[in-house]
C-alpha cells in the first residue's frame, strides 16, 4: 500500500430572482368648474319717467382648485428567499500533503460518500503516475453492502499522469438523495497512485487495503461540470522524521539506517540482486560512509532481506519448515529489478524474480526510514518484503490457478503465502516487539498487518477461506 501527491475548485450555483408588481395608481378625477351666474331682479318701475334698465353683469365663476391625485405606494409582491442548490459531493482541496495509496488490484481502495442528486453522471479523481507506467484504471460504484451498481473505466497513457482524470458513466446511475455509496478504484498493475489527505469530506471516509479509515478521505468529485478549470494541488512540505530515533531492535531501527558494507557483501553472497536500467532518485546511502551508494529503492531492497531475517516465527508458517529468510534464499537465485516492467514476473530466467523499478510518487521520509508511512500505510521495505515472497512462491507453485487469482488457500499458491505471511507477522512473531511502530501508537504495524490479510482473504481467491482464528 501506498500514498502521494489537488486543486481546490469551488462551484457556486447562483440562482437571483427578482419581480415586483405594481399597482397601478388610480386615476385622479377632475370636478369640472361650475358656472351658475344668476341675474340681479329687475329694479321695480318708479313713478318717475322710466329709465332703460342696466342689464345685470354676469358674474364671474370661481374656479375650483383640481385635487391633486393621491398615489399608492408601489406595491411588490413578497418571493421566497431563494434555496441555493446543494453542491454535488467532493473533496478538492487546494493543497495536498503528499499521501496517495497505489491501486493494486487485489486491494481495496475507495471512498464512501453521500448521494446529493438522484443520478451519478461522472466522477473524477486525483491521482498520479510516473512515465512509462501506462495502465488502465476501473471505476465501479457500489451500494452501502458493496454491491456493484455502474462500472466504468479510464486509460493512463504512458507519458503519466498528476492530476484529474474524469470518468463518465454510459447513462446517469440513478441514486438516492442522502443515500451512501462508494466509489472503488482499480488498477491492472500497480503503479498509478490515487491521492488522499487528512479527513476534511465529512459525509464519508476513505476505505485503505478494505478497510474504513476514518482518519482520511480520497481526492475526488462527482457531478462536476465538463471543463470546470481546477488548479493544480500545491503539495505541502513532508512533517519530518521525529527526532527521537525509533525503539532499539525494532524494524523501524533497522530501516533507520543504511545497511553497512558487510551487510550488504553477505546478502551477495546468498542472494543476487541486479538493478537494470534506470533507477531514479537521490543516493540515500553511501559508500564512503561505511555503506553502498544507494538510492532509496536500492535501499529498501537490501534491508527488506535483511528485514526476512529479523521476521522469525514461534510457529512454523504453513507453506515451509524453514525460516523466512532460509525459505527465501534457498527458493530463488536472484532478483532481477527492471525498470521495463510493472508489475512482478516469475521468472526469468528460471528460478529469478523480476521486480519493477519504474519511477514512483515522491517518496516521503518515512516510507524510506520506516516500515510504514500511517499517511499511506505503507513503505518500501515492507512493500518489498511482501512482493519478493509471493513472486518467490511462484517459482515453487506455479502461475494463479483462477485467473489473477488463486482458487483456493489450500492450495498454498502465492496469494495464500502472501496472506498467510500478514497473519504470521500479526500474531506468531517470536518476538513482537520488532514491530513496535514510533508513531501514530505502538501496535499501528500489526494493524497493517491484520487489514493486508483480510483484504487479502476476501480479494485474492476464487474461493476466500473463513476468517482466521489463531
Amino acid at each position: 500500500m501506498n500514498s502521494k501527491v489537488a486543486a481546490s475548485v469551488c462551484l457556486v450555483i447562483s440562482l437571483l430572482l427578482a419581480g415586483c408588481t405594481s399597482v397601478s395608481p388610480p386615476t385622479a378625477t377632475v370636478a369640472p368648474a361650475t358656472s351658475s351666474a344668476t341675474a340681479a331682479p329687475a329694479a321695480a318701475a318708479t313713478s318717475a319717467p322710466a329709465m332703460t334698465a342696466t342689464p345685470a353683469l354676469e358674474s364671474t365663476p370661481t374656479p375650483q382648485i383640481e385635487p391633486t391625485p393621491t398615489f399608492l405606494p408601489e406595491a411588490h409582491i413578497a418571493l421566497p428567499t431563494p434555496t441555493p442548490l446543494p453542491r454535488e459531493p467532493r473533496n478538492a482541496p487546494s493543497s495536498w500533503d503528499g499521501s496517495w495509496v497505489n491501486l493494486d488490484p487485489q486491494n481495496f481502495m475507495g471512498q464512501t460518500f453521500k448521494a446529493v442528486s438522484g443520478e451519478i453522471r461522472s466522477v473524477e479523481v486525483n491521482v498520479f503516475a510516473g512515465k512509462g507506467t501506462g495502465d488502465t484504471l476501473t471505476l465501479t460504484l457500489l451500494d452501502a453492502s458493496r454491491k456493484p451498481i455502474a462500472k466504468t473505466s479510464q486509460a493512463v497513457g504512458a507519458d503519466g499522469i498528476d492530476g484529474w482524470l474524469r470518468f463518465e458513466f454510459s447513462k446517469p446511475v440513478p441514486v438516492t438523495p442522502g443515500a451512501e455509496y462508494i466509489i472503488r478504484l482499480q488498477g491492472s498493475k500497480v503503479w498509478v497512485g490515487w491521492k488522499y489527505g487528512k479527513d476534511a469530506y465529512p459525509q464519508g471516509t476513505a476505505i485503505l487495503v478494505g478497510d474504513a479509515a476514518s482518519y482520511a478521505d480520497f481526492i475526488f468529485k462527482i457531478n462536476s461540470p465538463i471543463g470546470e478549470t481546477s488548479s493544480p494541488l500545491t503539495e505541502a512540505a513532508y512533517e519530518p522524521l521525529p527526532s527521537t530515533p525509533p525503539q532499539p531492535g525494532t524494524l523501524d531501527a533497522l530501516i533507520a539506517r543504511c545497511p553497512t558494507a558487510e551487510e550488504i557483501a553477505a546478502i551477495d553472497q546468498d542472494i543476487r540482486l541486479t538493478f537494470e536500467g534506470r533507477l531514479s532518485g537521490e543516493l540515500v546511502c553511501k559508500a564512503s560512509e561505511g555503506s553502498a551508494d544507494l538510492t532509496a529503492f536500492q535501499k529498501a531492497a537490501y534491508q527488506a532481506i535483511l528485514a526476512m531475517k529479523m521476521l522469525t516465527f514461534t510457529r512454523p508458517p504453513p507453506w515451509t519448515h524453514r525460516s523466512l529468510y532460509d525459505w527465501f534464499v534457498s527458493t530463488a537465485d536472484g532478483i532481477r529489478f527492471r525498470d521495463d516492467i510493472a508489475q512482478g514476473v516469475c521468472c526469468s530466467p528460471p528460478r529469478v524474480i523480476n521486480i519493477p523499478s519504474a519511477s514512483q510518487p515522491r517518496l516521503s521520509p518515512r516510507e524510506i526510514w520506516r516500515w510504514a508511512d500511517p499517511r499511506s500505510g505503507w513503505g518500501l521495505v515492507m512493500g518489498h518484503v511482501q512482493l519478493f515472497v509471493h513472486e518467490a512462491r511462484h517459482i515453487e507453485s506455479g502461475p494463479h490457478t483462477c485467473g489473477n487469482l488463486d482458487k483456493n488457500l489450500a492450495e498454498m499458491n502465492a496469494y495464500g503465502v502472501t496472506y498467510s505471511l500478514q497473519l504470521w507477522i500479526a500474531h506468531y512473531l517470536s518476538d513482537p516487539k520488532i514491530l513496535t511502530a514510533q508513531e501514530p501508537y505502538p501496535e499501528y504495524y500489526r494493524d497493517i498487518a491484520l487489514g493486508a490479510a483480510e483484504s487479502l482473504r476476501t480479494l485474492a481467491f476464487c474461493e476466500p477461506p473463513p476468517p482466521f482464528t489463531p
